[in-house]
């Protein structure tokens, strides 16, 4: 199980809780406006009102029209409070993956793949040592000896990737990507970032891809995602964008993907999975298609894209952030929440 950096001095485990009047972004429902936490995991997502008579000891939080939705993840070396309180306020949590990054690596890397001795693959394309065709090779190498099935069963990432090679990427190359169920994390905010890549080809071709929002700073989700979709200019475009739930998944889900695998649970809001979200003070939520050529289809209510914050006005604020049910981050603007004779901030 992945760690968080250490930030338990600022953190505190959130009881049994109903959280309504919220705007829940779930695959389990497109219009719930509620959401029950019990030890430390989502265990209801609905309308607010069969909340209490289910939930009848847990305490409530009226959100008053919050966005909830999961957390950003941030993966990171070492351990840093100040970071972490730093990237919880934007409504980032700071996470330890479970494997390091490797940088060119060689036969002894194999050689622990072969042994089973791997449950992790994250590679960082060096630009010295080919980029991401470089990693590519390394693949093909791994592959000759443990196995495709043994080196996609790792979830291969690759860190690192600059401008030159996500726009330059070839279809043998994302042939190869394939193969081996690789996810490529972008890095937005960072030098060039995505520009000139094309994402929408990439998404299409079904390679996962994860969202960083660190830039070298501070963390800027928000920028993130309006760079990954083409919006503003915080950072260079890529030739193709995301559509906006596109780049959200890969800054969450996505991220939960090439750092960490499958099967934590965490990126996604459905009964069953950690307590892991944010709320957000945001303005009216938008259904926005990545090309105007599907626009009309995707902001159809039937078409079931779920609205998401407005990525071309006002960045929304972050109002509070919960981690596998603990709180990192809470501003206080929730009010009080009551159950079982007492009251609570969130």
């Amino acid at each position: 199980m992945p760690q968080k950096s250490s930030s338990s001095e600022i953190a505190r485990q959130l009881g049994p809780t109903l959280i309504h009047g919220a705007r829940v972004l779930s695959p389990a429902s497109r219009d719930a406006t509620s959401l029950a936490v019990d030890n430390r995991s989502v265990a209801w997502i609905g309308q607010d009102a069969p909340g209490p008579t289910l939930f009848p000891e847990a305490s409530s939080v009226d959100a008053e029209g919050a966005w909830c939705a999961p957390a950003f993840l941030e993966f990171a070396p070492g351990d840093d409070a100040g970071a972490d309180a730093s990237a919880a306020g934007r409504g980032v949590v700071r996470m330890k993956a479970d494997a390091p990054v490797l940088q060119n690596p060689g036969s002894a890397v194999i050689d622990s793949l072969v042994a089973g001795d791997l449950d992790k693959l994250t590679l960082r394309a060096d630009p010295a040592a080919g980029g991401l065709q470089g990693v590519l090779d390394f693949l093909a190498a791994a592959a000759e000896k443990a196995g495709d099935v043994r080196v996609a069963g790792r979830a291969p990432a690759i860190v690192g990737l600059g401008a030159a090679d996500l726009g330059a990427i070839s279809s043998e190359q994302i042939d190869q990507l394939s193969k081996y169920g690789v996810s490529l994390v972008l890095a937005p905010l960072l030098g060039d970032g995505v520009s000139g890549a094309d994402l929408i080809g990439l998404a299409a071709a079904g390679i996962p891809m994860a969202g960083t929002c660190w830039d070298g700073v501070e963390f800027r989700p928000w920028d993130a995602l309006a760079a990954l979709t083409g919006v503003g200019d915080a950072a260079p475009a890529p030739a193709r964008a995301l559509s906006p739930r596109a780049a959200f998944t890969a800054a969450t889900r996505g991220a939960v993907r090439a750092f960490l695998g499958q099967g934590s649970g965490l990126g996604v809001l459905q009964p069953g999975a950690p307590a892991s979200f944010a709320l957000w003070h945001t303005g009216e939520l938008v259904a926005k298609a990545a090309d105007d050529a599907v626009q009309r289809w995707s902001t159809d209510p039937r078409s079931g894209v779920p609205p998401m914050p407005d990525l071309e006005g006002p960045a929304p604020t972050c109002l509070a952030v919960v981690d596998r049910g603990e709180v990192l981050f809470e501003s206080g603007v929730l009010g009080t929440a009551t159950g079982s004779g007492s009251e609570k901030a969130l």
